[in-house]
């Protein structure tokens, strides 16, 4: 898989309010590099788009020298407009556990009494 980046706003709707990402990606198990999650914050804080970030594989890394990068850790900016997704489940095979949580750091997107960025729709 590659990430490629278009032109700036090319293949962006103004409608769109969040990204999904599954880093590493799944099913390749693709581990994306720190100047593609630096780009991929940039356009989307530009269009004031939500990172939703699915990170239930990051334990499962199999390059050796490789490591995940937990998208809201690329910068203050990027982790106040992500939502991670994580799970035990995979990592540690108890699926039946049905346990898995959201880190949400800014606290005014978990709040139902208002959009969480400004510009946003999301209740």
């Amino acid at each position: 898989m590659d990430l490629r980046f278009r032109r700036p706003g090319e293949g962006h709707h103004p409608r769109t309010r969040l990204f999904l990402l599954c880093s590493p990606h799944n099913p390749v198990g693709r581990l994306f590099t720190r100047e593609e999650l630096t780009t991929l914050a940039r356009i989307c804080a530009r269009h004031e788009v939500v990172i939703c970030s699915d990170e239930i594989h990051c334990d499962l890394i199999l390059d050796q020298g490789k490591r995940h990068i937990p998208f809201a850790t690329l910068s203050r900016e990027a982790a106040a407009r992500t939502i991670t997704l994580m799970a035990p489940s995979k990592t540690f095979n108890i699926p039946g556990l049905g346990c898995a949580f959201a880190l949400i750091p800014n606290h005014s997107s978990a709040s139902a009494s208002g959009p969480p960025w400004p510009g946003s729709s999301l209740r």
